[in-house]
């Protein structure tokens, strides 16, 4: 590893901190997954030498281990140009879809997946759903790669899992391939470990989802080759509820699911005062409870202990309210609209979702004013996001009058970001139906006035380096006609802000 981190610095892979997501303070080479590759490939070579029964398994599978080891090269190389250079997201998944396909192809074949002991017959659709699966645990370690030592940690653990259930079914060359994955780990947590030298990076976050994908799907396979799901999933539970809970938070919000935050379960745990040791051991813990419940249902062969391993894990972050609980709140928000959208006239229920995200900012005064400015413009929708990934802020909310909602052909649409020290910290949507009223310029000139007042303040509160936790901008707003749009709000921040925002 001391070779790989001189050889990263002197390419220049450097991870450098932008005081908005990378906030570590200072630069630290990457690329640890290089070093994590080799020990892994160096070990077997060596053992190969050193067991007889290991050679003899590993002549059985020497077409599943060249393919993975072609796989693994390939992935590595993605993510090292990705962390070099910067790859955009549809190149890199190209290069992620390509290795797992080379996995898939060259593994042992997989008739179908169970659950509960009943075969899912899937046919050839099994294929492209086990590539779906290994793109799925790439991407979710790489997700919750954040912070030192985490991803290698949760990696340890998933992969301890992976080794013991594969050499309890007899799966010994995935077994030992899993073994050298964790003692190559646990190597690299002793530089990787806070304050951490090298960084893994997309390489070695990649491979570990490489591995515990690919490695979870053949160790749980049995001769008939049935895969009974649950048992990779429980062993994949942290990384799979992280990543379930970002896509919950983007898209349900508006954002893209490339939109980067500080709402991950790491962020989390921090925010409630925790260390960054005290975080990673917690949830490496979580991990392993995981994994006991996937070793447990492998052993017994009953798939619910692993569905009771990933709920329980589930239920303590959620439950405690530290992690998920805001976005399965905005989740349930959005089902239940859904479902009172059947049987509530249309004419008689306004929407109204606000959720905290993440932080402590006193959102609600300034949405509460969005929202009867809006009603008094006439205004069919308006929302409201805010997204300071460095200040640990988070928040959502919209309205929707149902009385006013018309058809898209007869509504117009604006979307006003909102820029603080030219860097995007989230947005103002608003609809409305333009057969009311077709000045509508006057209407946008007004919330123009507003987002100068929103921005203003937060332009405040980023300078003065504290959490967005005053209250935002007070507004106030006229009682004039409502076909009219009507008057904004004066400037009623403290001449002292202003002055420090200037």
């Amino acid at each position: 590893m001391p070779i790989v981190r001189l050889g990263a610095i002197s390419v220049g892979l450097i991870d450098r901190p932008d005081a908005h997501r990378k906030i570590h303070g200072r630069e630290i080479a990457v690329g640890g997954g290089v070093g994590v590759l080799f020990t892994v490939i160096l070990v077997l070579f060596c053992f190969n030498f050193l067991s007889s029964t290991w050679y003899v398994h590993a002549e059985r599978h020497t077409t599943e281990f060249i393919g993975f080891t072609l796989a693994a090269v390939l992935l590595c190389a993605v993510g090292l140009l990705d962390d070099w250079k910067g790859l955009g997201g549809k190149k890199k998944l190209l290069g992620q879809a390509v290795s797992a396909t080379i996995v898939i192809l060259t593994g042992p074949p997989i008739q179908d997946f169970s659950l509960f002991g009943f075969p899912l017959h899937l046919g050839i659709l099994i294929y492209p759903l086990a590539i779906i699966w290994i793109l799925g645990a790439i991407n979710s370690v790489n997700l919750i790669d954040g912070m030192d030592g985490l991803a290698s940690s949760v990696g340890v653990s998933m992969m301890g899992a992976v080794a013991i259930i594969g050499l309890y079914f007899g799966h010994s060359t995935q077994g030992v391939v899993a073994l050298a994955a964790v003692g190559a780990l646990l190597a690299f947590l002793v530089y990787n470990f806070y304050p951490a030298s090298i960084f893994l990076g997309d390489t070695g976050s990649m491979l570990i989802g490489l591995g515990v994908g690919s490695l979870s799907l053949r160790v749980t396979a049995n001769d008939a080759g049935i895969i009974p799901i649950a048992i990779p999933i429980a062993v994949m539970t942290i990384p799979f509820f992280d990543t379930t809970v970002a896509v919950i938070r983007r898209k349900f919000t508006g954002r893209s699911i490339y939109t980067t935050d500080r709402g991950h379960i790491h962020h989390c745990f921090r925010r409630k005062g925790m260390n960054v040791r005290w975080t990673m051991s917690c949830i490496a813990l979580l991990s392993v409870i995981a994994g006991l419940g996937a070793i447990a249902a492998a052993v017994s062969h009953q798939d619910l202990f692993a569905i009771l391993g990933s709920l329980l894990v589930v239920l303590l972050l959620a439950g405690t309210k530290s992690f998920g609980h805001n976005e399965l709140q905005l989740l349930f928000q959005r089902l239940k609209a859904f479902f009172v959208s059947f049987v509530t006239p249309s004419d008689e229920a306004d929407h109204d979702l606000r959720v905290q995200l993440q932080g402590e900012g006193n959102w609600e005064e300034l949405w509460e004013e969005l929202k009867v400015t809006a009603q008094r413009m006439g205004l069919s929708r308006v929302r409201l996001d805010v997204n300071l990934p460095a200040m640990h802020e988070g928040y959502y909310a919209e309205w929707k009058s149902r009385a006013r909602l018309t058809e898209e052909s007869a509504s117009w649409n604006a979307v006003v970001p909102l820029v603080v020290n030219s860097r995007s910290i989230g947005r103002v949507e608003l609809s409305g139906d333009r057969s009311q009223n077709p000045s509508f310029q006057n209407w946008l000139t007004s919330v123009g006035e507003l987002v100068e007042e929103v921005e203003l303040r937060v332009t405040y509160l980023v300078q003065s380096h504290n959490k967005v936790s005053a209250k935002p901008v007070v507004v106030h707003v006229s009682d004039g006609p409502a076909n009219h749009a009507p008057k904004m709000p004066e400037k009623l921040i403290e001449k002292e802000v202003i002055s420090s925002a200037s």
